[in-house]
């Protein structure tokens, strides 16, 4: 299949406070097909992806992103209960 035309879209990704998520962000999209490029820009809380419009929609790529960022901090709201209740029985 030829390319398609690249587009860039902007999604503003509120869950993002600091420059170490940044690489998770990337990991979860640069492999998608069609993703060229992806930039995070922190302060903003902006997330930059340069993509095959004809392989991948804007539309595509916000579910990706919804989708993943919310398994991963549904994760680390387990992992924080699980610890803080490990905290509790070793105080008892």
């Amino acid at each position: 299949m030829a390319a398609g035309k690249q587009e860039k879209s902007y999604f503003d990704v509120l869950g993002i406070c600091c420059p170490s998520e940044v690489p998770l962000v990337e990991k979860l999209l640069e492999p998608l097909a069609g993703v060229h490029k992806v930039t995070v820009v922190v302060p903003s809380r902006t997330v930059i992806v340069v993509h095959d419009a004809a392989t991948i929609s804007q539309s595509q790529i916000g579910k990706g992103i919804n989708a993943s960022l919310s398994s991963w901090f549904t994760s680390l709201w387990l992992f924080v209960r699980f610890f803080l209740n490990r905290m509790q029985m070793c105080l008892s």
